[in-house]
């Protein structure tokens, strides 16, 4: 962590993504002793660290029957996170990008990740309909359709052009 802290420019800043064990495995149960060793490894990058990111695949039924019962489980996590580490939360289920999701995530002043991916609602979508800025900045995730791009790194890069192109014509309309 300090050598690409102390190799980017100043204003550079990370987003640490909360390691699978946390996020994907123990899905936020019993990950006192992960969480406090991650915390430990994201401060190192001092000024530089932005945010941490937890990111969530798409639950089924059976791993949450409801948004509800996953929300019963961020909130007290996301109530212990500690202040001084910014916060953002992408969850991979479309249905779950609505108002009660942005509740949890303002009463903890945590970021919700817009991702732009083909199989959930764009970025734009989602702020005409919701307040989505929940935290103290905007996160929007631009990856598209990986299996597209991957094979070609120069298509990932016309494609991530593209996205950055019009997440700036959207921000000129917004009047941001």
């Amino acid at each position: 962590m300090g050598r690409g802290r102390d190799q980017t420019p100043p204003g550079f800043g990370f987003s640490r993504k909360v390691p699978k064990k946390i996020t994907y495995e123990k899905v936020l149960l019993d990950c006192r002793d992960e969480v406090s060793a991650f915390l430990d490894s994201a401060r190192r990058l001092g000024a530089k660290l932005l945010c941490c990111l937890l990111q969530f695949g798409s639950f089924n039924r059976t791993a949450f029957a409801t948004m509800g019962a996953f929300l019963d489980r961020l909130d007290p996590f996301l109530s212990a996170w500690p202040a001084d580490v910014p916060v953002t939360v992408e969850v991979g289920n479309k249905a779950w990008m609505v108002e009660a999701m942005g509740e949890c995530l303002v009463r903890h002043n945590a970021v919700g990740v817009l991702p732009a991916q083909v199989w959930m609602p764009s970025p734009l979508s989602v702020v005409q309909r919701l307040d989505a800025l929940t935290g103290p900045f905007a996160y929007v995730r631009l990856l598209g359709d990986r299996e597209a791009v991957m094979p070609s790194p120069r298509r990932w890069i016309t494609s991530s052009s593209t996205a950055a192109i019009r997440w700036r014509s959207i921000r000129r309309q917004s009047g941001c």
